[in-house]
């Protein structure tokens, strides 16, 4: 498979991942969840995401392509975003810190990772 990456998050910090993503020559595929936070984001990269969140990016587009995720939402929904890239088959996910708010639910995510056979590393960049 090709390398191909979908970037969850349409915030400053996805647009600074799409920067090194086209750098890298990288094929990437964007999923914002909010529209206004999409449109942001086109206007600042030239790159269109895919509005409405991942879930349903996965209802709609059931097969896996991805053989890496990266996930830059707001702190609440790094878990949540994490297990549904798990459940979705991407066995190499990069997310941004903190990774989850409880230590229950980043253990719960870490387990689902093992099971699954998928690798979550967590951005930490000090």
């Amino acid at each position: 498979m090709n390398e191909k990456v979908i970037l969850i998050g349409c915030g400053q910090m996805s647009v600074d991942y799409v920067k090194v993503l086209q750098g890298l020559n990288i094929d990437f595929t964007v999923v914002g969840r909010n529209e206004e936070h999409c449109r942001l984001f086109e206007e600042k990269t030239g790159v269109k995401p895919i509005p409405n969140g991942i879930e349903q990016y996965v209802k709609e587009h059931p097969d896996n392509v991805f053989s890496a995720a990266i996930v830059v939402t707001e702190a609440e929904q790094l878990t949540p975003v994490t297990d549904v890239l798990i459940s979705y088959g991407i066995k190499n996910i990069l997310t941004e810190k903190p990774a989850g708010l409880s230590k229950s639910s980043m253990k719960a995510a870490a387990e689902h990772a093992a099971n699954a056979g998928s690798s979550v590393y967590v951005a930490y960049n000090r």
